[in-house]
């Protein structure tokens, strides 16, 4: 399928030096050329400009449609005239006015993706003047900000929209700019201390999916007015898999200089934490401890959906087909073979107790589809007893990555990933472990932190049989059997207590413990 669209990203090739022109010769017809910025054409090696085969370009006036060749897009059965005024592409603003010695546009506030091929496209304004029948040469009206967002959750997300918001200079929003001849861009300065703001919305079945580990860029355009180049970026996504997990990503951009018509600004926003845990391999970790939810017609499995969050009963919930969500299981209870999630018996030899259980069909993530994590097994695992201390007590600056803290009401562990920036307005106190004086957090601030990668490991307490008790303490299982006598059978744990160093130690496999899954980084 042939791409269609002009893309932003012809916008980037400022930086890079351009001099290749988009458009080829075409003897039948007046050809459209995009110049970019300065005195470069729009596309060099690597990049390409598209032209919307569906849409029209508006000249003199008239609306011609925009014929194509390869990348090369003409329009035929212009009259002829002694200037030539256009706007393109003519289904962005249909208010231009086109007559006098300007060309005059409204830059919209909102813009709108669409799809073409794989890729997602928004439309920005162009316009040209012109004297020959042959070629109009359009100039580009506004700036652009590549916004590079990367997902380190572990999970796919969603982008809802891209916010770009200054205070200091006008960022695009139903402002008048005028192209003369020759090209000048200007716009109405707005209120002192007025917020202004250009929004790129996903909409329309072109939602912005970025896979767990993977990268996109979204370019958004704007129309910058004054010295400063001081913006706030926002990105607001959801789970791919489940619509009430929302974060928003948020901070300020101070660097560079003045945004102007022939400058990209460019801005990272970093969803989710690496973690090293050993010197050659990284994780990122789940969103939430693991959930089952216990029934013989419909069972299935899933991440909590927020980290602090824990089931606050047992009991009765524990059972073949209760209709119950648990979250305190038996060491390798995945459901492979007998071993259940939901059992609660205290005889040894009903849970497994072959060997170590990290990527085996007895880790529960590996073996079964996790319904807000992927939806396909193989791809989650419990971390090694190794891996466990190696985040703890090994990586660069361990000590303070790590700390007690509360979230919502809720103590627990707070680890930060290896390159954490703590976000403005908050702090983080590594190294101590009293949850009830330091690094308590709001949900609104949490999830600010959330967002730049921080991880939660609330207090679980444990369950033994059908009662849960240690609840002002955590309990997470590793992967390691500590125990083979065939009376006692025990498996390593993370102990996380009020006070003092989280540390490894060991519980019969038929205590219930908390579980929180990681990836591997690939």
């Amino acid at each position: 399928m042939k791409r269609r669209f002009y893309h932003l990203i012809v916008l980037a090739t400022v930086m890079a030096g351009m001099a290749v022109a988009c458009q080829k010769e075409r003897p039948d017809g007046m050809l459209l050329v995009a110049e970019g910025f300065g005195d470069g054409k729009a596309a060099v090696e690597g990049n390409h400009c598209y032209w919307a085969e569906n849409d029209s370009v508006r000249i003199n006036g008239v609306d011609y449609g925009v014929q194509l060749d390869g990348m090369t897009a003409y329009v035929t059965g212009v009259p002829g005239a002694g200037t030539y005024r256009a706007l393109y592409p003519n289904s962005l603003n249909r208010s231009a006015s086109l007559d006098g010695n300007t060309v005059e546009v409204t830059i919209p506030s909102t813009y709108v993706y669409r799809k073409s091929g794989d890729l997602q496209v928004v439309d920005v304004p162009m316009a040209a003047i012109g004297n020959g029948s042959e070629r109009l040469y359009f100039q580009h009206l506004t700036a652009a900000v590549t916004v590079e967002i990367i997902n380190n959750f572990g999970i796919d997300i969603t982008v809802d929209s891209v916010v770009l918001v200054s205070d200091s200079y006008q960022i695009c929003g139903s402002r008048t700019v005028t192209l003369a001849n020759p090209i000048e861009v200007s716009a109405v300065a707005s209120d002192a201390g007025a917020q202004k703001r250009v929004t790129v919305l996903f909409n329309g079945g072109t939602a912005l999916t970025v896979a767990s580990g993977d990268t996109a860029q979204v370019q958004v355009p704007v129309l910058p007015v004054g010295d400063g180049n001081h913006f706030t970026v926002k990105v607001a996504t959801h789970n791919a898999g489940d619509t009430e997990m929302k974060y928003t990503f948020e901070r300020k951009q101070t660097t560079g200089g003045p945004l102007q018509r022939k400058y990209i600004a460019y801005a990272s926003a970093k969803f989710g934490g690496v973690f090293s845990v050993s010197a050659d391999k990284k994780v990122r970790f789940a969103p939430g401890n693991l959930q089952y939810y216990c029934s013989t017609s419909t069972p299935k499995w899933r991440f909590a959906q927020h980290q602090q969050d824990v089931v606050s009963f047992v009991g009765s919930a524990y059972g073949s087909n209760t209709g119950e969500w648990i979250d305190l299981f038996g060491f390798g209870t995945s459901g492979r073979g007998s071993f259940y999630p939901y059992l609660t018996l205290t005889d040894v030899s009903k849970y497994y107790h072959e060997s170590d259980i990290s990527g085996t069909n007895w880790d529960w993530g590996w073996y079964n589809a996790i319904e807000n994590g992927g939806n396909v097994n193989s791809v989650w695992r419990t971390l090694t007893r190794n891996e466990w201390n190696y985040l703890l007590s090994s990586r660069t600056n361990y000590s303070q990555k790590r700390a007690g803290g509360q979230v919502d009401g809720v103590k627990g562990l707070i680890l930060i990933p290896d390159d954490f920036i703590v976000p403005e307005g908050l702090s983080f106190s590594g190294g101590t472990y009293t949850p009830n004086t330091t690094n308590i957090y709001s949900l609104e601030e949490w999830g600010k932190m959330e967002v730049d990668g921080a991880v939660f490991l609330p207090m679980t307490g444990y369950r033994y049989n059908t009662t849960q008790e240690g609840t002002g303490m955590g309990y997470y299982w590793t992967d390691r059997l500590s125990s083979t006598s065939s009376n006692n059978y025990k498996a390593n744990y993370i102990k996380l207590a009020a006070t003092g160093t989280p540390s490894v130690t060991e519980y019969p496999i038929y205590y219930g413990c908390a579980v929180r899954l990681v990836r591997d980084v690939q």
